[in-house]
């Protein structure tokens, strides 16, 4: 018997130890066929492809290129020595980044397994999850999907826009601070400060910055005050607000710059009798619901939004090479709809071309504007993309930074640019880590 056991065992042991094998391979593989034969080599064939036959967002043609140099600070030693410790750090965390990719994101057999496993919390009524997991995400009500912020200082955060503000008052430039939602209300009594502190940290960091003088606008604020309800203002599988909340948010953008600034926004460039709204039903796998997988999250609903009057717009993003101009149609990317996997396809990603990656800069002009015309500079991330489109009808230009990823110093592009005015609007609570080149807070 024990013979027997011992035998089992071994048996079991060698097939562990291959399967274990054949992942490493096969992670070996992928990273050679997409860093070596695909990235360096431009290869696209019938092998690259079978490697890749769960990733074919890779053979869309890239057409990335760098958007600028990383800004120029001084030839003195220090400033060298600055730039090679960036370099360093950034090699390293790039290969960091790619091993944590490959063991996760981009393991073979991936999604079965997923779907697998996230089949069997759903039919146990699994729902909980640590702060620290890797995949974390729960479902707040029946298929709102939510990920739990951590409590943050926004001390540093608080600083560092003070001292931009202190430049831009010697530029004679206006900041308006725009603090958009999360996705857990802040009436919501099950995980809103107590395992998420979102508005924890939004509540802090708008009130340093009022204590202080920065206009800002607090749009959970109109939230409540027009009694919008909360849940709806988002996607169930993703993080992200609807499009047709970006719509909203300009108007209110809008009416702020009117208030306070001077701005002659019409109101009804904002009404929603005024665009067409094309719903592509059951279309979008968002974010979290892709964490989760098709065995727990149900599909979201698509808007793209159209105006009903007459637009002509020119669109720049330098970072693909983009320049066209045209109607409002300019600002999609529809090779989105073209993808039939749910899990690869990005229709948030549609507006203002941010499917395959964030753009440094993006500039969109309104061939249209007349009278008092005004140039906006905005330092957002991906919630904006569905909201600057609707915002630039009323104004001359407005120029998006997104300092995660723009190369170059944004204070000389401040100067080299003539702008009446300047928005922040973050959707999250990034770190200010001016060691790392692409913080969100180095207003540089």
């Amino acid at each position: 018997m024990r013979s027997i056991t011992a035998k089992l065992h071994t048996v079991l042991i060698r097939i562990i130890i291959i399967v274990l094998m054949l992942f490493m391979v096969s992670i070996g593989l992928r990273i050679v066929t997409r860093h070596v034969l695909i990235d360096r080599l431009g290869m696209d064939n019938a092998f690259t492809r079978y490697v890749f036959r769960d990733k074919p967002k890779l053979f869309i043609p890239d057409l990335q290129v760098a958007a600028g140099e990383r800004a120029r600070r001084g030839d003195g030693f220090m400033n060298k020595l600055e730039v090679t410790y960036w370099q360093y750090t950034t090699f390293v965390n790039r290969i960091t980044n790619k091993l944590d990719t490959y063991m996760n994101e981009e393991l073979v057999f991936r999604r079965p397994i997923l779907e697998a496993a996230n089949a069997y919390e759903k039919a146990i009524g699994w729902n909980l999850a640590g702060h620290s997991e890797y995949n974390n995400v729960i479902e707040l009500q029946a298929d709102y999907l939510i990920l739990f912020s951590n409590w943050t200082d926004m001390g540093a955060n608080t600083e560092a826009i003070l001292e931009f503000k202190e430049y831009l008052d010697g530029q004679a430039l206006p900041l308006l601070f725009v603090q958009p939602p999360g996705k857990v209300s802040k009436q919501d009594t099950v995980v809103n400060n107590v395992v998420d502190f979102y508005n924890d940290n939004a509540d802090r960091l708008v009130g340093s910055l009022r204590d202080n003088g920065v206009n800002t606008l607090d749009l959970r604020e109109q939230i409540e005050q027009q009694r919008l309800n909360h849940n709806s203002l988002f996607y169930n599988t993703d993080h992200h607000w609807r499009t047709e909340v970006g719509l909203w948010a300009a108007g209110e953008i809008g009416q702020e710059l009117n208030r306070n600034f001077g701005f002659g926004f019409d109101p009804a460039l904002f009404s929603p009798e005024n665009y067409a709204f094309d719903i592509h039903k059951k279309a979008f796998l968002g974010s979290l619901g892709r964490k989760v997988t098709l065995a727990r999250a149900t599909l979201d609903d698509f808007v793209l939004i159209y105006p009903k009057f007459p637009v002509d717009l020119t669109l720049k993003i330098p970072s693909i090479e983009l320049d066209i101009t045209g109607g409002f149609d300019i600002i999609y990317d529809y090779s989105q709809l073209e993808i039939e996997d749910l899990y690869e396809s990005d229709p948030y990603g549609m507006y203002m071309h941010s499917a395959l990656t964030d753009h440094g800069l993006t500039q969109l002009t309104n061939n249209l504007a007349q009278g008092d015309v005004h140039k906006i500079l905005v330092l957002g991330d991906s919630y904006i993309n569905v909201v600057v489109p609707f915002l630039a009808l009323g104004v001359n230009q407005i120029d998006i930074v997104d300092l995660r990823v723009y190369l170059g110093s944004l204070r000389e592009w401040i100067q080299a640019n003539s702008y009446d005015m300047v928005i922040i609007a973050y959707s999250a609570f990034f770190p200010v880590e001016y060691e790392s080149g692409f913080s969100m807070y180095d207003f540089r």
